[in-house]
């Protein structure tokens, strides 16, 4: 059983809840612990809006600062990375 066996179900009473027990989340892969690992953001959700909005931070492996971006449905295999790094010397 995936759920204690004290976990009586109840019937929701508004569109907001949703039904059911527990939660059955997405393993994490080697990608998510690699871009946990970096220390910067990872904005996951169904779409963004301007990319220059999202946070940034100091990327220290890179040199500059960034985000992950993970949109939701395309199952993980897709990663995109808004950064910001300093202008070479002269």
């Amino acid at each position: 059983m995936d759920h204690a066996p004290e976990s009586k179900f109840q019937e929701p009473t508004d569109n907001r809840t949703r039904a059911g027990l527990g939660k059955f989340l997405r393993p994490n892969t080697p990608y998510d612990n690699f871009m946990e690992a970096q220390g910067i953001p990872i904005y996951r959700d169904i779409g963004v809006r301007r990319v220059q909005d999202l946070p940034r931070k100091p990327w220290k492996r890179m040199g500059g600062s960034g985000t992950f971006i993970q949109l939701l449905g395309t199952e993980g295999l897709w990663v995109a990375m808004s950064s910001r790094f300093p202008a070479p010397a002269r």
